[in-house]
């Protein structure tokens, strides 16, 4: 809703679809990220 008034999907579509994106992105990110920690803590010697 804007101001009050629902908003059509055709003028939130290119809001909704950056995000997604930018979501997509971020999760790719972070799962490069756990797959890299998960190796580097098998591979560090054991205290």
């Amino acid at each position: 809703m804007r101001g009050g008034l629902p908003v059509t999907l055709e003028a939130t579509e290119e809001i909704l679809q950056e995000f997604m994106d930018r979501m997509n992105s971020l999760e790719s990110d972070i799962s490069r990220r756990w797959v890299g920690a998960d190796a580097w803590f098998r591979l560090s010697p054991a205290e």
